[in-house]
């Protein structure tokens, strides 16, 4: 880390740490010649940093010096320093970020949010015109700056993980499968490491747009009736249990009667602190059609569901399908609290029955099998 008097290129003095980043630290600084403040984000490699982490950070700069908007940090310069470590030279914003106005004035009110979404709208829509998308877009990657004048505005910085698709640029600095970004604000497909488009931002937008003060959970708008099912049988879980979303709303134009989004995620206990009134889920949890083709036979949710109907002992169950290429095993584990005589082999006929497949079953305590919504469970190896 840079301390303070320190010069780069002679051409720059670091005042102090403005904060770190993901690729390396900001710094206050001061040009030496014209005397006016500016930050300066210099990449810092370890020995065992990635190999692209030199072309990503110079990516960023050549992507935001690209960029010309209200919206957007301005970049003034970048270069190599003393050590040939890379650095960008941005203009100072006064602050705060949005994470830290979120922290310290909400529930913000709907015309200042709409302020400050309209803005990041319009500068995301610019990038996106460009071939440029963010993929790191959160509260703390937007940040007010207010002007002399009075003015203030807020700004979109750090393109650092930016996907660049120029037409010039033949090579794809990052691979599609590789996950980079920050897990709350992530879209789905991020999440999955299919390829990123400028979708991403606008989920990460709408994300942003939807926080509230509890920093956890997404909040259900009150006009939608939530509930969080079992995969395959439509069934209410309880409070806290992973399952699939369905959800019921009578708009007028667009009516939904419990439609099955296939996404998967948990009710939060309690209500919000920022007064909102309807539930708050845990976010996106993966996918609910966990549909298995187990020797050449399609295995389904609701065909465990039927198992575990036929048996009133079981009180949750999981179908985990092992073994390698050819050799399929099924067993189904379910949870019980009272096990009399023949349960387990009474269970096996019943997989037979309903799959047309050979079966296992262990039985297990209550409390016992993995709450993240999974019916079935593929542990299979291929080689």
């Amino acid at each position: 880390m840079l301390q303070p008097g320190t010069r780069i290129e002679d051409r720059y003095e670091v005042l102090g740490v403005l904060g770190s980043g993901g690729m390396g630290h900001v710094y206050r600084a001061r040009r030496v010649r014209l005397g006016d403040e500016v930050a300066i984000k210099v990449m810092h490699a370890t020995p065992d940093a990635p190999s692209d982490l030199h072309e990503r950070f110079l990516r960023e700069s050549r992507a935001c010096a690209l960029l010309r908007h209200p919206s957007i940090v301005v970049i003034l310069d970048f270069g190599l320093d003393a050590s040939k470590q890379p650095y960008m030279v941005m203009e100072l914003l006064s602050g705060p970020s949005l994470a830290e106005e979120i922290t310290i004035d909400a529930p913000m009110p709907a015309d200042r949010v709409a302020e400050v979404m309209t803005a990041v709208a319009s500068a995301l829509d610019l990038a996106h015109e460009r071939g440029i998308t963010h993929r790191d877009l959160k509260p703390a990657n937007i940040v007010s700056h207010r002007y002399q004048t009075g003015e203030r505005v807020y700004k979109v910085i750090d393109f650092g993980l930016a996907a660049m698709k120029a037409a010039s640029d033949d090579t794809r600095l990052t691979s599609p499968d590789l996950f980079l970004g920050t897990m709350a604000y992530a879209a789905p497909e991020q999440v999955k490491g299919d390829a990123i488009t400028p979708a991403a931002d606008v989920y990460a937008l709408g994300v942003i747009a939807y926080e509230t003060p509890a920093r956890e959970g997404l909040v259900v708008d009150e006009g939608v009736i939530l509930e969080i099912v079992r995969p395959g049988t439509g069934d209410p879980v309880p409070e806290g249990e992973v399952g699939e979303v369905v959800v019921t709303t009578f708009n007028r134009d667009y009516p939904l009667i419990r439609f099955g989004t296939g996404d998967l995620s948990a009710v939060l206990a309690g209500a919000s602190p920022c007064g909102r009134t309807n539930a708050r889920i845990r976010g996106w949890m993966g996918r609910a059609d966990q549909t298995t083709k187990v020797r050449a036979m399609f295995v389904t949710p609701k065909q465990v569901s039927e198992v575990v109907r036929r048996h009133k002992e079981v009180l949750r169950a999981r179908l985990v399908v092992a073994g390698e290429t050819g050799s399929d095993r099924m067993t189904l584990r379910c949870e019980v609290r009272e096990r009399p005589g023949g349960l387990a082999e009474a269970i096996v006929g019943s997989i037979r029955d309903v799959t047309k497949l050979r079966g296992e079953v262990e039985l297990v305590a209550p409390g016992s099998l993995p709450n993240d919504g999974k019916v079935i469970e593929d542990a299979r190896t291929y080689s």
